[in-house]
C-alpha cells in the first residue's frame, strides 16, 4: 500500500504583526516638546519721583517674574536677584505667546510690582529681550523706638539713675541722618540728633516713645549712651532695618550696664 505523505509548512507569526521582510516591526519614535525659548530682562527701582534708587535702600532682594503663554492653563515663575539689575532665564519656555507680571519682595515679603508687559512671543532656541520695567516704591518709613536699662525703677532717678542721654542715626556706612525724634510723656518733648556734637538730652524713660514720622528707609546704625555724672554709663549699638511705603519700624533699645569709675 503506498502512502501520502503530505507537508504542511506553517509560518507562525508572533507579536503584534509580521513584518514584510519576514522580522519583528519596531515601534516608531515619538516627537518630543518642540525645543523651548528663553527671556532677558533689565529693572530699576525708582523712589515716587522716579529717581533710581539702590535695592537696598527699600529693601528689596528677589524679583520674579511670572509668565502665562496664553495657549495654555497656568504659569512658570523666575526669581531673579534684585541688585544684579538684569537677567536671562535659567528655564526654557515653551514656545508662544506670553503676558508677564512683576513683583518686587524682600524678607519682609512684597515691596512693590511693576506694570505687566504683554503679549511676548518666545522663539525656540532664541532668548527674547523683554522691554524694562521699573518698580515704584515710597522709600520713606517711620521709627518708634524706646530706651531701655532694664532697672525695675526705669532709667531715671529711682532706677539706673541716668542723669543724660545721647543719640547718633547715621546710614549703614554713610552720613548722619539729622532727624528729630518726638518723645512722649515729656519732658523731654524731643531730641534732634548731631552725629558730630550729640546734643545731652535729659533723662529718658522707658515708657516714653521716641518717634519720627518720616525718614528715608533704609538700613541705620543707632547709638545711644547714658551718663551719670558726665560719664557714659549705660550704652547701646543697632542696626535698624526702616521698611518703606511708610510703614513703621518698632524696636527697643536695650542698653548694656558699662564697668567705669562713677558707674
Amino acid at each position: 500500500m503506498k502512502r501520502l505523505l503530505v507537508v504542511v509548512s506553517i509560518t507562525a507569526c508572533f507579536g503584534a504583526a509580521c513584518g514584510g521582510g519576514g522580522g519583528f516591526p519596531t515601534d516608531s519614535t515619538p516627537e518630543g516638546p518642540p525645543p523651548g525659548g528663553k527671556f532677558m530682562l533689565s529693572w530699576t527701582v525708582t523712589d515716587l519721583a522716579d529717581a533710581t534708587i539702590p535695592c537696598a535702600q527699600v529693601g528689596a532682594s528677589f524679583v520674579t517674574v511670572t509668565l502665562r503663554n496664553r495657549a495654555e492653563q497656568g504659569g512658570s515663575t523666575e526669581v531673579f536677584a534684585c541688585s544684579t539689575g538684569s537677567a536671562t532665564s535659567l528655564l526654557s519656555f515653551t514656545p508662544g505667546i506670553y503676558d508677564l507680571t512683576f513683583q518686587l519682595s524682600g524678607m519682609s515679603g512684597a515691596i512693590g510690582t511693576a506694570p505687566a508687559v504683554l503679549g511676548v512671543e518666545i522663539v525656540a532656541n532664541q532668548t527674547v529681550t523683554v522691554s524694562p520695567i521699573a518698580f515704584p516704591v515710597d522709600n520713606t518709613g517711620k521709627l518708634e523706638l524706646f530706651v531701655n536699662t532694664g532697672e525695675a525703677g526705669g532709667n531715671c532717678t529711682g532706677g539706673a539713675d541716668v542723669d543724660n542721654f545721647t543719640i547718633t542715626l547715621t546710614h549703614t556706612g554713610a552720613a548722619c541722618e539729622p532727624v528729630t525724634f518726638d518723645l512722649s510723656n515729656g519732658p523731654p518733648n524731643s531730641y534732634t540728633v548731631d552725629c558730630a556734637n550729640p546734643a545731652l538730652s535729659p533723662c529718658i524713660d522707658n515708657d516714653q516713645k521716641l518717634s519720627v514720622a518720616t525718614l528715608p528707609s533704609g538700613s541705620y546704625r543707632v547709638e545711644v549712651k547714658g551718663k551719670i555724672g558726665g560719664v557714659d554709663c549705660w550704652s547701646t549699638t543697632q542696626t535698624l532695618n526702616v521698611p518703606p511705603n511708610s510703614k513703621t519700624l518698632m524696636q527697643t533699645l536695650n542698653l548694656t550696664h558699662l564697668v567705669a569709675i562713677g558707674c
